[in-house]
């Protein structure tokens, strides 16, 4: 709710002149996946909007936040992923890192 809005109190798209305004519609825009223009229409005051926005960031990230909290409360089990994704990638990578050594002239160390 504190984001940096604009001097004036009037919600409209214009990036230029309103680039506070313009980066609240944008990112609405990306939780909705609504037209940041068609929603600047949608709003008489920049509380209105800041509001708006807070919420759809929230629910966007709410489920991204409920996997965390899941994954949070069994460590060992994230830890044991972790492993298994690298000893699998280690020998792909390490292959993949030994040419682009000798491809720009790097000796073994």
């Amino acid at each position: 709710m504190r984001a940096v809005t604009d001097t004036d109190t009037v919600v409209s798209y214009d990036p230029e002149r309103k680039p506070g305004v313009f980066n609240l519609l944008a990112i609405l825009a990306a939780c909705t996946g609504d037209e940041p223009q068609r929603l600047a229409g949608r709003f008489d005051r920049y509380g209105e909007l800041k509001e708006a926005v807070a919420d759809a960031v929230v629910a966007t990230l709410a489920p991204l936040r409920d996997r965390y909290l899941r994954l949070a409360e069994d460590p060992r089990h994230v830890q044991a992923v972790l492993r298994t994704g690298a000893d699998r990638t280690r020998g792909p990578a390490g292959a993949k890192v030994r040419q682009a050594k000798a491809a720009i002239g790097l000796l073994p160390g």
